[in-house]
């Protein structure tokens, strides 16, 4: 549902989905997310086993083009290595 919010699929006048999220819940999400792009690309950056040179520009918008669960599957690799991000609010 977060990932949805914030590929801009679910909306607030989303209504097809049994438990759609409130205005408020979608713009704290969206906080969260904005306030920690940088952290999750830096810590996807810092747990890949590439060189620089082999990694593409994003590692988030290639997870994001390959993988629908594309937030759960960054947010699992950076709780997997020890990486932690802030809260919102």
């Amino acid at each position: 549902m977060i990932s949805g919010v914030i590929d801009g699929i679910v909306t607030p006048d989303d209504e097809e989905s049994e438990d759609y999220p409130c205005l408020a819940t979608m713009l704290r999400w969206l906080v969260w997310f904005r306030a920690n792009l940088l952290n999750i690309e830096g810590l996807l950056r810092k747990t890949a086993n590439l060189s620089l040179a082999d990694l593409p520009s994003s590692l988030l918008d290639t997870l994001r083009a390959n993988n629908q669960r594309w937030l759960e599957t960054a947010l699992r690799i950076i709780y997997n290595s020890g990486g932690w991000l802030v809260s919102a609010g």
